[in-house]
C-alpha cells in the first residue's frame, strides 16, 4: 500500500513538473485569442465584394469594433497588385514590415491575405510565448493571458518586432552578443521601438571593461544587419525607402500629455518633435549612469519607452501592447499589467467608436469627443504613469533587498572569520555550516555568533 502511494505521488509530481515546464499550454491560450480575433475581424463578403471596398471597410469595421490595419492598408497600398515595397510603392513602415505585408498579399484575395497575415502573426506570438516562457514561466503566462492580444494581435504587425525583441533579449541574457545585436536590429527594422532596448544593452556592456568586446560585437552585427536589410531598397529607390522617416517627421500631432496639458497647442509639428525628443533624450541620459553601475538594462528600457509614450506627439492604441511586454520583461508588478490591459481595451473601444461616429457624421460625435473621450485619454495616460511608477518602486525595492542580502552575507563572513575552527562543528539545533552559502544557514550563524560571544565568559569561569 505504501509503495503504491509512493508511486502515485511520484507520478503526480512528474505530471506537475511536466505541466509547469510545458510552454505549449500558454501557447493554447495565445491560439485561442488569435482564433477569436480572426473570426471577429475578417471582413464580410459584403465589404470585400463592394465597388469601393476600401471605403466600405472602414465604416463597417469601426461600427463592429473589428478594425485591422492589415486589411485597411491592403486596399490603401494596393497590395493585391503585388507591387514590390519601397521599389514600386511607398509604405509608412520599416522594411521588414513592408516585406511581411507583401509576402502575405500573394495569398488569393483579401480573405486569403488576411488569413496568411493572421497565421504569420500567430506564429510570431507563439514564438514570443516560447521565448518568454524559457526566460521565466511567469513571463510566458503573463503574455499568454493578456487580453490585449485579442484586440491588438491582428490590428497591426507589432508582434513581428516584438518577437525579434524577445529573441534578442533572450540571446543577450545568454551572453550571445552577436546574435543579440542582429536580432534586436531586425526588431528595429520591423517597428523601431526595440532601439531603446538595444541602446541600453550596449550601455550595460560598456560599464564593465571585460564586456566591452561584447558591446562591439552587438554594434558590429547590428550594423551589418541594418545594411543587409536596408541597402537594397535605399539604393533601388531612396525616395520610397525613406518615406518611413519622412512620414513620421511630418505626421500631425494630437496625442501625448503635451497636447492634453495644452503645452504644445501653439507649437508647430517640428517644434513638438523637438520638445518631445528633448524630454525623451533627458530620460534616456538620466538612466545611463544607473545602467553603467550594473542596473538592469531592460528596466531602463521599459522606463524610457513609457516616457516616450507619454510625450510623443502620436499615440496609437496598440502601443499599450508594447508597454505590456516591456513591463513583463522588466518585472513590473502584476497590478500594473492588469491596469494596462484594462486601459488598452477601453482605448480600443473608444477609438473605434470615435472613428465610426466621425465618419458617419453622427450628431453624437461632438458630445462623445468632448465629454466622454477625454476620460479615456485620462485613463490611458494615468495608467501608463501609474504603471511606470509601480515599475520604478518595485525596482527600487528589489535593489534595496539585494543590497540588504549582500550586507547580511558580508556580516556572516565576518562572523565566520572570527570563529575558531574547533567551533565550526554544529549549531545548537544540530545543523552544520558545511555549505559556503551562508544565506541558507542563518540558524548556524546565529549559533556560532552566540558561541563566539560566550567563549570569553566560559574561559573565565572556575
Amino acid at each position: 500500500m505504501a509503495s503504491r502511494a509512493f508511486v502515485t505521488r511520484a507520478t503526480g509530481n512528474r505530471t506537475i513538473t511536466w505541466l509547469r515546464t510545458a510552454w505549449w499550454i500558454p501557447g493554447i491560450a495565445v491560439t485561442g485569442w488569435f482564433s477569436w480575433a480572426y473570426l471577429h475581424l475578417r471582413p464580410s463578403t459584403v465589404v470585400s465584394s463592394s465597388a469601393h471596398p476600401g471605403a466600405t471597410y472602414g465604416v463597417w469595421s469601426w461600427g463592429h469594433l473589428a478594425y485591422s490595419d492589415a486589411i485597411s492598408l491592403y486596399y490603401a497600398f494596393h497590395l493585391g497588385n503585388h507591387a514590390l515595397p519601397y521599389f514600386d510603392t511607398r509604405i509608412e513602415y520599416p522594411v521588414l514590415t513592408g516585406l511581411f505585408m507583401w509576402l502575405a498579399a500573394w495569398a488569393p484575395g483579401v480573405q486569403g491575405y488576411f488569413l496568411a497575415s493572421s497565421l504569420g502573426l500567430l506564429a510570431c506570438a507563439l514564438a514570443t510565448t516560447y521565448l518568454l516562457f524559457r526566460l521565466d514561466r511567469r513571463f510566458g503566462w503573463a503574455f499568454a493571458l493578456c487580453p490585449l492580444l485579442l484586440v491588438y494581435g491582428l490590428l497591426n504587425w507589432d508582434l513581428l518586432a516584438i518577437l525579434f525583441m524577445a529573441a534578442g533579449w533572450s540571446q543577450f541574457r545568454a551572453q550571445r552578443y552577436a546574435w543579440a545585436g542582429a536580432l534586436l536590429s531586425l526588431g528595429v527594422w520591423a517597428k523601431f521601438f526595440p532601439v531603446v532596448l538595444f541602446f541600453y544593452c550596449v550601455v550595460s556592456l560598456l560599464g564593465d571593461p571585460r564586456d566591452r568586446a561584447g558591446a562591439r560585437q552587438m554594434g558590429v552585427w547590428a550594423g551589418v544587419v541594418t545594411l543587409v536589410v536596408n541597402a537594397p531598397f535605399a539604393v533601388g529607390n531612396v525616395g520610397n525607402w525613406d518615406h518611413f522617416f519622412v512620414f513620421n517627421a511630418r505626421r500631425g500631432g494630437g496625442g501625448g500629455i503635451l497636447y492634453e496639458l495644452h503645452l504644445a497647442s501653439a507649437l508647430s509639428i517640428p517644434g513638438v518633435d523637438v520638445v518631445s525628443g528633448v524630454l525623451v533624450v533627458v530620460a534616456v541620459v538620466v538612466l545611463i549612469p544607473r545602467v553603467l553601475r550594473g542596473g538592469a538594462s531592460m528596466a531602463a528600457a521599459a522606463v524610457a519607452f513609457a516616457v516616450l509614450l507619454l510625450v510623443n506627439k502620436v499615440y496609437s492604441p496598440q502601443y499599450m501592447l508594447w508597454l505590456f511586454v516591456f513591463g513583463i520583461l522588466a518585472e513590473w508588478p502584476v497590478w500594473s499589467l492588469v491596469l494596462m490591459s484594462v486601459a488598452g481595451l477601453v482605448d480600443y473601444a473608444d477609438a473605434m467608436t470615435a472613428l465610426y461616429l466621425s465618419h458617419t457624421h453622427s450628431p453624437a460625435f461632438s458630445w462623445f469627443f468632448h465629454v466622454l473621450y477625454p476620460w479615456n485619454t485620462m485613463l490611458r495616460y494615468c495608467s501608463i504613469a501609474l504603471a511606470l511608477c509601480g515599475g520604478l518602486v518595485q525596482r527600487h525595492r528589489a535593489t534595496r533587498m539585494r543590497g540588504d542580502r549582500e550586507r547580511r552575507s558580508l556580516r556572516a563572513h565576518v562572523v565566520l572569520a572570527h570563529v575558531e575552527p574547533e567551533m565550526l562543528l554544529r549549531s545548537d539545533d544540530g545543523s552544520t555550516a558545511a555549505s559556503n552559502d551562508t544565506e541558507m544557514h542563518p540558524r548556524v550563524l546565529r549559533s556560532l555568533s552566540r558561541r563566539r560571544l560566550a567563549a570569553p565568559k566560559r574561559a573565565l569561569a572556575p
